[in-house]
């Protein structure tokens, strides 16, 4: 399954025509999809809903649910694809050699890809989740870089991220444990990091341009990035040709660069800059971030792609302008980094899409650009939701 999935995303990306699906909430759903799209998502926000394993306490998508939630729902929709397709040699075994060839074969066989969360833990709880899903079944999963514990939906406010090094363990840990079994798996970086609020330390030299420090010792509410605050310092310290080689250096050389990095070119080019990232710290120990600046998702994806097949960044709205310059930015480092979106429910697509040929080609359009996995969360839920309603109101 795994090597199906990432046979079809490549060949996806080498065409610019993406595959697409959505989430499905139980095996009807499930199996019916089989019919029309070429993989199945298996959504956390959705068992978090509705398929609890062990306590059947339904709540919202903070991956608080029993680690084993996911991997039981690909258990039971693998299970499914294999009852149908033994169905289907039954069928086909009581059939003339004509009839064989006259109604050809339906795969069934179409691979899950499950929402990991954050792992559920270390480094062991992401080998076990591995572990897990790829005994299940799964073709492939995805890994979020937010913090386990404090883990929300992402497109909740809040979220707290954890270092560049740390999300890179964790896929390093889900690759090791793939190759400790033999067996391959898909896996997708997924990062938060565009609409983050916090992040729970600065180990990672990665993450320092975009985390927000006081840049007045007298006044604590006052806090820019380092980029920022050296950005402010050039222009008020520096003149003509000294500010202007100052200037175009920082602004291609800033967001690449540690602090420590940041502030001894700055002293050593006559603009030293205040900058403090400990005194506006939440109550947690947290570290604010900027939020907003697509460049962050860019940094921390050209780093997972070493680890991940594919990445997949996690926006607020359906803007077709930031996804092209995420990809464009991602694609002149990494080239053949393959890319997912969430065409999610949560977007205000109307705001976006004024015309419905407009909305008709937004997926072929991101297919272009190399996002190969596009797909709808919650459509399963959205839809059971929706006919149950209707149903339950006419019966009655």
């Amino acid at each position: 399954m795994s090597q199906k999935l990432y046979k079809g995303f490549r060949a996806a990306f080498e065409k610019g025509e993406p595959w697409s699906c959505y989430g499905a909430l139980d095996n009807v759903q499930m199996i019916n999809a089989t019919k029309y799209q070429p993989c199945i998502y298996v959504s956390g926000w959705q068992c978090s809903s509705t398929h609890i394993v062990g306590t059947n306490e339904p709540g919202p998508d903070f991956a608080d649910y029993p680690m084993n939630t996911l991997p039981d729902k690909v258990d039971q929709f693998m299970k499914a694809q294999i009852l149908h397709d033994r169905k289907q040699n039954e069928e086909r075994s009581k059939m003339t050699a004509a009839e064989r060839t006259a109604t050809p074969r339906r795969d069934y066989f179409r691979p899950c890809i499950a929402d990991a969360d954050a792992g559920f833990g270390g480094i062991t709880s992401v080998m076990k989740l591995t572990k897990l899903f790829i005994e299940a079944g799964a073709g492939g999963m995805h890994l979020e870089d937010q913090k386990p514990g404090v883990k929300k939906c992402g497109h909740l406010g809040g979220k707290v991220l954890v270092s560049v090094r740390e999300h890179l363990t964790r896929l390093q840990a889900a690759r090791l444990q793939s190759d400790i079994m033999g067996c391959d798996i898909v896996i997708v970086a997924r990062t938060d990091s565009l609409d983050a609020s916090f992040l729970d330390n600065n180990v990672d030299p990665i993450d320092h341009p975009w985390i927000m420090g006081c840049v007045d010792p007298a006044d604590l509410s006052n806090t820019l990035t380092f980029v920022d605050a050296g950005l402010a310092q050039i222009k008020k310290s520096l003149t003509g040709e000294k500010q202007q080689n100052a200037l175009e250096f920082w602004n291609t050389n800033a967001k690449k660069m540690s602090l420590f990095q940041a502030q001894k070119y700055a002293k050593e080019n006559g603009f030293p800059f205040y900058f403090d990232w400990e005194s506006n710290r939440t109550d947690e120990g947290y570290y604010k971030l900027k939020k907003g600046d697509i460049d962050y998702p860019v940094a921390r994806a050209i780093a997972f792609a070493d680890y991940a097949d594919l990445v997949w960044p996690e926006t607020h709205s359906p803007d077709f302008a930031e996804a092209k310059e995420f990809a464009e930015k991602v694609h002149a480092v990494k080239p053949h980094c393959m890319l997912g979106y969430n065409n999610s429910p949560s977007f205000n697509w109307d705001l976006y899409f004024k015309k419905s040929e407009d909305l008709e080609a937004f997926i072929p359009k991101m297919g272009k650009l190399g996002y190969v996995w596009q797909f709808v969360t919650l459509a399963g839920f959205h839809m059971d939701a929706l006919i149950s309603e209707v149903f339950s109101r006419n019966f009655a």
